[in-house]
């Protein structure tokens, strides 16, 4: 026979799970696929079950499960945003002076980071080069797809993905090196 702990996080979870897809939707204008929310709404369900001892019944569910999801979403963005500079920065010559240390700090925290001023100088970065190659960028850095998943997406094979991602990656090598980075990361 189950006990009281257990039917109580049967309860939750059976209302979070009917509340899934508006969990979901409220993520959908971050940009990732659906597959990946609904997979870290998975992982936030795990991390609900794991911390429900410290769960207090008397408060409502959704809004806790809420905010637990809405942070791994954000987290997962934040460190997309940091993979995308950090495979920049391995592009560019240490001593250049666009960079993500200059622009994050030399000991920059993901959870740190400000949701908006990254969005805005991946934003600014990407603008360098064609609408093309910053969508493969930001899709295959930030977002996390493979190209694989790209070429389906947009309709192209899995090599063009790949090579407009490779040629979207020099074309920023060689606008920082050319300076143009440098001017727009004053404005960060």
């Amino acid at each position: 026979m189950a006990d009281s702990h257990d039917l109580s996080i049967d309860h939750y979870l059976n209302v979070i799970y009917r509340k899934k897809e508006i969990f979901i939707s409220k993520q959908n204008s971050s940009g990732l696929p659906l597959t990946r929310l609904e997979d870290l709404f998975q992982d936030a369900v795990s991390k609900f079950y794991k911390g429900f001892d410290h769960f207090d019944e008397s408060r409502p569910v959704e809004p806790w499960f809420y905010t637990i999801y809405r942070r791994l979403v954000t987290d997962y963005l934040k460190s997309g945003w940091c993979r995308f500079f950090r495979n920049f920065s391995d592009l560019v010559d240490s001593d250049e002076q666009f960079s993500p240390n200059q622009l994050f700090g030399d000991n920059y925290e993901v959870r740190e980071l400000d949701y908006e001023k990254i969005k805005g100088m991946l934003d600014k970065v990407l603008s360098v080069i064609s609408p093309e190659k910053s969508d493969v960028i930001y899709r295959h850095d930030v977002l996390g797809q493979s190209h694989s998943e790209i070429g389906m997406d947009l309709g192209i094979g899995e090599n063009a993905s790949s090579w407009r991602y490779r040629t979207g990656m020099e074309d920023l090598k060689k606008s920082a090196e050319s300076g143009s980075l440098s001017k727009l990361s004053d404005s960060f």
